[in-house]
């Protein structure tokens, strides 16, 4: 992982393109899911509008899931949305290797991070813009549980130092300029700027190939 100034000063230093290039769209729909979770007495197993927003939301409906991998995964976001705090990532990762995606095994630990982040706001997403963001090489295969706990325990203490020192408190700003309102707790506010800095470095990488 690069070191926490070069993190800070990128992110800074670059933040009225990071800002604007979010979209106002990818806001929206996040908002929407989140009052899905507090707010709708339908059963996530049984709310087909969710499941289908949250899936093309976050890219997981190219994945290849199974249909039985689906409504488990639902009924397990539907068991925990109320009591985040009994919620195991790392169980339930290892609960859900045993399904086979597109005829192999992988440990889905980015989709179910943003499982855990949908019941409880304070814990961040893993996602390989984020890993792009703060200098992470992505890995090769995503079936190495300890390296993959490893480096969100990373993003964590990441976050948790940037609330701390308020490193990023500028940027933050520009945010809630932007997004008026937003209602949007502050490590998703990470989020959403570190995953589009990751698309930052992405194209700036790609442009001087």
């Amino acid at each position: 992982m690069d070191n926490y100034e070069e993190i800070i000063n990128y992110i800074n230093e670059n933040s009225d393109k990071i800002i604007s290039d979010l979209k106002d769209e990818s806001i929206a729909v996040y908002a929407f899911i989140k009052s899905q979770i507090k707010n709708e007495p339908i059963s996530l197993s049984k709310n087909y509008l969710f499941q289908f927003i949250f899936l093309n939301y976050y890219g997981l409906d190219r994945i290849g899931f199974s249909d039985e991998f689906l409504k488990d995964f639902f009924e397990v976001f539907e068991q925990y949305r109320k009591k985040p705090d009994k919620f195991d990532l790392i169980e339930t990762v290892k609960r859900f290797y045993e399904y086979d995606i597109n005829d192999k095994k992988n440990y889905q630990f980015s989709f179910f991070t943003k499982l855990y982040h949908t019941i409880d706001t304070s814990k961040p997403i893993y996602d390989s813009n984020v890993c792009r963001a703060i200098g992470l090489k992505l890995l090769k295969k995503d079936n190495k549980l300890d390296q993959l706990i490893e480096r969100y325990g990373q993003i964590c203490d990441l976050y948790n130092r940037i609330k701390k020192e308020k490193s990023l408190s500028s940027t933050i700003k520009k945010f809630d300029n932007r997004f008026k309102k937003n209602g949007i707790s502050f490590n998703m506010k990470l989020d959403f700027i570190f995953w589009q800095t990751g698309k930052l470095k992405y194209k700036e990488r790609k442009d001087n190939l």
